[in-house]
């Protein structure tokens, strides 16, 4: 697992700027959804994922299974996309 300010700090090093990450409220949660593209009035099940997650009460992954940890860094998948999006 990585921290938000550790993805923050991978993408700046990508775009050669200061990029800072930061919490939203969650009064501005479903505001925040609606500027990722989901229509107003229906983030409500992601709202109820992200505080699951927050309190604790869900967890990524799969009940006896393997944890693997991924190889790729935030910054590897970063580089990646934007050299497609010069491509």
């Amino acid at each position: 697992m990585v921290t938000a300010d550790d993805v923050a700090g991978q993408l700046g090093e990508v775009l050669n700027r200061d990029v800072k990450a930061f919490a939203i409220p969650r009064a501005g949660w479903a505001e925040a959804f609606e500027q990722f593209g989901i229509p107003k009035g229906r983030s409500g099940p992601a709202e109820e994922m992200f505080e699951a997650v927050n309190a604790g009460w869900m967890d990524l992954g799969a009940a006896s299974t393997e944890h693997v940890a991924g190889t790729t860094s935030a910054r590897d998948v970063f580089e990646a996309a934007q050299n497609a999006a010069k491509a």
